[in-house]
């Protein structure tokens, strides 16, 4: 029985997807209990928009800093369409993270020769992004969706402290930005409603149930 927030978002944490059909099975080391044995499904597909949220943040963020480092602006509308664009390719199926990585690239890219023009070739102006820099950058973004790297665990905390808020009944907006994830709250405001109706559902079933059997153990503890 899940009554905790924490141990709820918890699942979500979990690197068995919880939609297989042994997800739930003791007897398979499964991590989800008999209340939401049935729910498998939807929390598998939250877990994918986590990781999906995961991904699309912590590619922006590397994007900036290796820009950042060559002092080529990152204005926010080229920022935004990027984390639309790279969103939206993650949501189809067969596309691969090398051709998300492109997609990043060229981004940088494109930012880098517009950085050059508005210089007018002035001496300080950035050349373009130079064949080394982008790269380091190619092969950065490579490794963003590995569980271990620390930008990508940053973002994966951020995104399920956030959720934990949603379900807790707080606003998506605040909580996005109150855990620097405000550029997401579109994309994260459904999956917390999903999440929070989940929870709610299964405190509002089970709840009275299993409350009575842990009263009677804890008297029955206390007795002894």
């Amino acid at each position: 029985m899940f009554l905790d927030k924490e141990a709820f978002i918890g699942l979500l944490r979990s690197t068995v997807r919880l939609d297989r059909p042994d997800a739930a099975a003791a007897a398979a080391g499964g991590v989800l209990p008999e209340t939401l044995a049935g729910d498998g499904g939807r929390l598998a597909a939250a877990r994918d928009d986590v990781d999906r949220v995961t991904l699309v943040a912590t590619l922006c963020v590397l994007v900036r800093q290796v820009l950042a480092r060559l002092r080529i602006g990152c204005p926010a509308p080229a920022m935004a369409a990027l984390q639309a664009k790279t969103t939206g390719l993650l949501k189809q199926q067969g596309v691969l993270l090398p051709q998300i990585v492109e997609e990043c690239v060229a981004t940088s890219r494109r930012l880098a020769s517009s950085a050059s023009k508005e210089g007018g070739g002035a001496a300080e102006s950035p050349p373009g992004l130079p064949l080394v820099e982008e790269e380091g950058l190619r092969s950065l973004l490579m490794r963003s969706a590995d569980p271990n790297n620390e930008v990508f665990r940053v973002f994966f905390k951020r995104v399920l402290l956030s959720l934990k808020g949603m379900i807790a009944g707080g606003d998506a907006a605040d909580v996005c930005v109150r855990n620097g994830m405000q550029s997401f709250v579109e994309e994260m405001r459904p999956v917390g409603a999903r999440l929070h109706r989940l929870f709610a559902h299964n405190v509002k079933v089970f709840a009275g149930h299993y409350g009575s059997i842990v009263t009677e153990a804890a008297k029955a503890y206390a007795l002894s």
